[in-house]
């Protein structure tokens, strides 16, 4: 755990719906959809930052730069990469 200020960038990606159309379902595979449903980026990024406290820096203040994106995937899941400054800069 570091105490040095940082940048975290989110990607969630959510699950495809069976329920919607095979067109529909293929441009979302084909990262042709964007994905507009809740929950809302700022929610994401203030969970995933929070979720770190601890963990990955001492509090979520160090937190500089947030970049978060959402898409679609067949396999739900969260990508969380940190990037701190060097010391001394």
């Amino acid at each position: 755990m570091r105490n040095l200020p940082c940048t975290v960038v989110v990607a969630a990606f959510f699950g495809i719906a069976k329920s919607k159309t095979k067109k529909w379902r293929k441009e979302a595979d084909e990262g042709r959809m964007r994905c507009v449903k809740k929950p809302d980026c700022d929610n994401i990024g203030k969970i995933v930052c929070d979720a770190l406290n601890g963990v990955a820096y001492v509090d979520d203040r160090q937190v500089y730069c947030l970049s978060i994106g959402k898409s679609y995937s067949h396999y739900p899941h969260v990508q969380v990469i940190v990037t701190y400054e060097e010391e001394g800069d």
